[in-house]
């Protein structure tokens, strides 16, 4: 059966090409074949270029383990001299059934909830020195990805006057549990 169509495919450019020295049923009777195979063959044409480039399509897709992106794929044929536009790409793509994978940004951890209790004025103004050691402490969160996925949290207390950490804690959780344990190091 695939010869068949392949046969009509070829009989279908051949009369393309001599369609304009020749009447298109002259052509037709010569060549055995209908009208309607001759427009199927036709109409068709684009999606056989069409397969060739999902061919490659999913050539690269799989060739990166699905981390390639329309966008990407698009650019990676370009450079292989072919010209696509990337929307036709996504549009294979689409059909194809071929996503690449959604890089997500990251949520950062932030501990501000909103004016909660009272806001004591500006000690410090800018003024993070100090001249004799505990006058003036400072401290923070910071959150780390460990490689597994786990998330620990660092809390160190800063002095001010040598910018020495004089305590911390490091705990999965930023609760208050974390800053008493750093604070009972004092």
């Amino acid at each position: 059966m695939k010869g068949i169509g392949n046969r009509r495919s070829k009989k279908a450019k051949v009369i393309e090409r001599l369609r304009c020295q020749f009447p298109l049923a002259v052509l037709l009777k010569v060549a055995k074949m209908s009208r309607s195979p001759f427009y199927y063959q036709r109409s068709h044409k684009k999606d056989r270029q069409n397969h060739k480039l999902m061919k490659r399509i999913k050539d690269f897709f799989d060739q990166h383990h699905g981390n390639y992106g329309y966008r990407r794929i698009t650019c990676v044929l370009h450079n292989e001299g072919m010209t696509v536009n990337h929307k036709k790409v996504k549009r294979l793509m689409k059909v194809m059934g071929s996503f690449g994978k959604v890089i997500r940004k990251r949520n950062r951890y932030s501990s501000y909830r909103g004016a909660i209790g009272k806001i004591t004025g500006n000690e410090i103004n800018r003024h993070f020195s100090a001249d004799q050691p505990r006058k003036k402490v400072y401290t923070d969160v910071t959150e780390f990805r460990l490689n597994n996925g786990e998330k620990v949290y660092l809390s160190p207390i800063l002095d001010g006057f040598n910018g020495e950490i004089i305590a911390y804690d490091i705990s999965t959780s930023p609760d208050l549990h974390q800053t008493f344990n750093m604070l009972n190091q004092l």
